[in-house]
């Protein structure tokens, strides 16, 4: 026995001699990932090395900054071993929250702007960032916090449009519901430099183009992606018939008619027997085309001619980067219109919002004496419809203030204050302290914070006179926060 302990001794005093010196990072004690990056290292080059209790204990003392190792100092009053343990339990309890460490990691993927298409390197370090979690949570075993749906659309919410999943065909939820199709899980890639796995619901549909039962045809769709809603913009993206008459090549095609419904299934490039052209119909240079399928006419391009978009500078006056700005939002306003012509209910409902606003102070119309009051601090905002299937009287009207001109949205020209919402961790777990829980909700919280008189001419907009889009269009501003803006 008394040879066994000499042995092991000889074995420590050896390896401690040949132990390569290792710089360890300096433990500050800022952040739970620090605390779990620095714990892993040191456990790599010195934890589970044959070395004495006393040099581990020693070499983390002196890995840790003076605040740190004020709070091990007692550790070494006890028994080597003893004392080692003790200070790592300490570290632990200290900085080694791992729901803390999750969250920590899981904020820091989330948060930051929406890739854009062109950064070539963006999607690059969002991978690598993205492999570097994995890691870490595959290192304190919680790999499946990652493993939830909601968490994998906010992640491919940071990834540009085209790196999402390409070519396949969508139906919304409300439809799969209505139809009753059998539904099943799948995995599918998103597309990037790097390829990440995503669960999602699948159904089988057969789609029939409404037709005669002559001409009536049937089509097979396999593996259509179910997803909450499709873009509320794809709606105006349908020519109507009005469009169409306005071409003569485009004469007689009856496109879909729109007025009633919302687009509920997107037909993506994994149907090819649903989009493949049996008769093409072309214009001229710059002019709108339509392609005809089994299920019926598309048409593609401008179906609107550019002159009826009318240029009435003596309406904005403001300076060049803003007048062109006006524009654009006139461009928008064509639009506006061109959808609630389209869709008489939805007109009254948006227009009845509106006067809504007005009446409640929350908007104000500009007087013609200050149109040109402030030049430099003037913004036009487009704004548009969001739709709610569960309440479909509801009309809200969003104003876009990360629309663009000049490459520079509204946003990017306002003054982001600090973030003082609660986190909801916190607010969780506060929770379930007390007896009882109170709950309340502000009525249009972001209407109840005003806007100093000298900065809404930043948030302009035009609206008809009484919702009559024959009039012509009027200066409003918002008085209040909008929602969506910064």
């Amino acid at each position: 026995m008394g040879m066994e302990v000499i042995a092991s001794g000889l074995k420590e005093l050896i390896a401690a001699t040949r132990l390569p010196q290792t710089q360890l990072p300096t433990f500050e004690g800022n952040s739970w990932r620090e605390y779990w990056e620095f714990i892993h290292a040191f456990e790599q080059h010195i934890g589970r090395a044959v070395v004495p209790e006393e040099y581990k204990l020693q070499t983390l003392m002196q890995a840790c900054a003076v605040p740190v190792r004020n709070t091990l100092q007692t550790c070494n009053c006890l028994d080597p071993r003893e004392g080692y343990e003790k200070a790592m339990a300490i570290l632990e309890d200290r900085y080694g929250d791992r729901h803390q460490y999750v969250r920590e990691i899981v904020e820091g993927i989330l948060e930051g702007p929406v890739i854009k298409g062109e950064d070539e390197g963006g999607p690059r370090k969002f991978a690598d960032k993205l492999g570097s979690c994995i890691l870490s949570l595959e290192t304190i075993e919680r790999l499946q916090e990652l493993d939830t749906i909601r968490l994998m659309d906010l992640l491919s919410c940071r990834l540009p449009e085209r790196a999402l999943i390409r070519n396949r065909t969508f139906c919304t939820t409300q439809l799969a519901s209505r139809l009753g199709a059998p539904r099943r899980t799948v995995w599918v890639t998103l597309d990037t430099v790097t390829q990440v796995t995503v669960q999602r619901t699948e159904i089988d549909l057969v789609v029939s183009s409404g037709r005669s039962r002559k001409l009536n045809r049937r089509i097979s769709l396999h593996g259509e992606i179910v997803t909450q809603r499709l873009p509320a913009t794809l709606k105006d993206s349908v020519a109507s018939v009005q469009d169409t008459a306005r071409w003569s090549h485009l004469a007689g095609i009856e496109p879909l008619n729109t007025y009633e419904v919302e687009v509920q299934l997107l037909i993506g490039l994994d149907a090819p027997q649903a989009l493949t052209p049996l008769e093409v119909r072309a214009g001229s240079s710059g002019e709108p085309f339509a392609i005809r399928t089994s299920l019926g006419w598309t048409v593609s391009g401008p179906v609107q001619p550019c002159a009826e978009v009318e240029d009435r500078p003596e309406e904005v006056g403001c300076v060049a980067v803003v007048d062109n700005n006006s524009q654009e939002t006139r461009l928008e306003e064509q639009g506006l219109k061109k959808r609630l012509l389209r869709d008489p209910p939805l007109h009254q409902r948006y227009a009845e919002e509106m006067q809504l606003l007005l009446d409640k102070g929350y908007a104000e119309s500009v007087p013609h004496n200050e149109l040109h009051a402030r030049p430099h601090m003037s913004w036009y905002l487009p704004h548009h419809p969001v739709l709610n299937p569960n309440k479909p009287r509801k009309v809200r009207i969003v104003f876009d203030c990360a629309a663009e001109c000049g490459s520079v949205p509204l946003n990017n020209q306002v003054l982001q204050g600090p973030d003082l919402n609660k986190k909801l961790l916190g607010v969780l777990l506060r929770f379930r302290q007390g007896s009882v829980a109170l709950m309340a909700d502000i009525k249009a919280m972001f209407h109840q914070v005003k806007v100093a008189p000298e900065h809404r001419d930043a948030q302009r907009f035009l609206w008809w006179p009484e919702g009559d889009v024959q009039q012509t269009p009027q200066t409003y501003r918002m008085s209040v926060h909008l929602f969506g803006g910064i």
